[in-house]
C-alpha cells in the first residue's frame, strides 16, 4: 500500500519524508560549509565517520579492501550533499522538501 502525500496541486509526493536522510544531509552540509568558511580542507571519509555514515556490503561473500570501502563511503557522502543542496535549492522555489 503507497502512502501519498499531497504538497500541492501540481506536486505529489509517492513516498513519506526519510526525516533522518534529511537531518544526515543538512549536518553534512553544515560541517562542509563550516570546514569552507574556515579554509579548511576535508575529506569525506571523515566526514562520513563525524555525521555517523554507514555503508554496507550487499554481497557477503567478498571481503572490501580498504580503498574501496573509502570510494565507496565518498560516493555515499557526495549523495547526502547533493540531497542537502537539492531541498536548499527546492526550498528557495517554494517546494519542500
Amino acid at each position: 500500500m503507497a502512502v501519498s502525500y499531497v504538497v500541492s496541486r501540481r506536486r505529489q509526493i509517492h513516498s513519506p519524508i526519510a526525516i533522518d536522510s534529511l537531518q544526515t544531509a543538512f549536518a553534512l552540509y553544515d560541517l562542509i560549509e563550516r570546514a569552507e568558511a574556515d579554509g579548511t580542507k576535508v575529506n569525506n571519509y571523515a566526514l562520513a565517520k563525524q555525521v555517523g555514515i554507514e555503508v554496507e556490503q550487499r554481497n557477503t561473500e567478498e571481503e572490501w579492501d580498504v580503498a574501496y570501502k573509502r570510494r565507496v563511503v565518498s560516493v555515499a557522502v557526495s549523495r547526502k550533499k547533493k540531497v542537502a543542496v537539492d531541498a536548499i535549492f527546492n526550498v528557495t522555489k517554494g517546494v519542500f522538501p
